[in-house]
């Protein structure tokens, strides 16, 4: 499947068209002020499409074209966050994509629309301080959470070209960064924000703050449309956009080998516990999935079956990398289980050997 140039990017506009109005990234790709790469079956009449953005993976098309399987299940990445076009898609998804454990799950879109943004600056607590993400906050590389921040803007391909277009606000409490409140992607008048507050902070309205805040610096530099996406399931956030004058505009659904969280609270044991069995099927042919059963079970109350998966991993030989344990609030509930702790201490891998 031909990987399009950026100048050939209109030929494959009108395929992905049907996500202008809820997923502003393709678009942002296709514009050329986000980083990404495009895929189409033929330059001339493309009847498929795949593009791939710092905010998900679009599948677009025509789901009947069998011709065209093959190749995408080349090009769409093994761990994607997928969107298409149409449901119709969701029958053929595994004659077109290779990751076994990728199922179905539900988010939601709001809006900004209004000319100005809420109040902020005299609800901001005492110790409280706000900082603009600008050139200048890049010398503050002392404050906790910064390589959060950092990270977040490889999805923008330079620091650079977040400056130029991008935005956000951060709130720090003492040296560190508290939540933190930034740009996703801008095209034209419309961009997209996101929010990010730190576990030991959360439940203070701060997140509310940044958005606010980063709202109305993105209506100074010209945007009028402000989306916001999240997971049907996380109440914090639909909250949190509510009282910052954000609408609701949609719901979607997407596909990943994800538990659809963010929060131990946002889903019921019942689910947790669905993906938990979900998980350990697919481990059957490939046991590094009970890793994510471990987290499941974890998150639905039973650490017994948390543990029995972790056994099957220390067994099979397999190690987890530090970052995917240290701070992973999934495993939470697990802390406190002595037998736990120890199988964990024999599965991670010590930190120099973490490549």
């Amino acid at each position: 499947m031909p990987i399009l140039e950026p100048q050939q990017y209109s030929v494959a506009q009108p395929l992905f068209a049907p996500f202008d109005s809820y997923h502003v990234c393709a678009q942002a790709v296709l514009k050329g002020t986000l980083p990404g790469k495009v895929w189409v079956d033929n330059l001339a009449h493309p009847r498929v499409g795949f593009l791939s953005g710092s905010e998900g993976q679009y599948l677009a098309g025509d789901p009947g074209y069998t011709s065209a399987y093959a190749e995408l299940r080349e090009v769409i990445p093994y761990y994607a966050y997928l969107l298409v076009d149409t449901l119709d898609w969701e029958p053929v998804l595994k004659q077109v994509w290779k990751n076994p454990a990728a199922r179905r799950h539900h988010r939601q879109h709001y809006l900004f629309c209004q000319k100005e943004a809420p109040a902020w600056r005299e609800y901001l607590p005492e110790g409280v301080r706000a900082v603009n993400i600008n050139v200048d906050f890049f010398k503050l590389d002392h404050l906790e959470n910064i390589n959060a921040i950092e990270g977040w803007l490889e999805g923008w391909g330079s620091r650079e070209n977040f400056l130029e277009l991008g935005c956000g606000t951060c709130l720090v409490i003492s040296e560190t960064i508290a939540s933190y409140s930034l740009m996703d992607f801008g095209v034209g008048d419309r961009c997209e924000i996101g929010i990010v507050t730190d576990f030991r902070y959360r439940g203070q309205g701060l997140g509310k703050l940044a958005v606010a805040a980063t709202i109305e610096a993105c209506l100074s530099r010209g945007y009028r449309e402000i989306g916001w996406q999240c997971f049907r399931s996380n109440a914090g956030s639909i909250a949190t956009a509510k009282r910052t004058g954000f609408t609701w505009e949609r719901d979607y659904i997407t596909f990943s080998n994800w538990i659809p969280a963010e929060n131990a609270s946002d889903m019921t044991p019942e689910e947790y516990a669905d993906w938990a069995e979900h998980y350990e099927r697919v481990s059957q042919n490939d046991v590094g999935w009970a890793w994510m059963a471990v987290q499941a079970w974890a998150l639905a109350g039973q650490p017994q079956r948390a543990i029995e998966n972790l056994r099957r991993l220390r067994e099979a030989g397999w190690k987890a990398r530090p970052r995917w344990v240290q701070g992973n609030w999934r495993l939470k509930p697990m802390w406190e289980v002595e037998e736990f702790q120890q199988l964990m201490a024999e599965v991670t891998q010590v930190e120099n050997k973490d490549i």
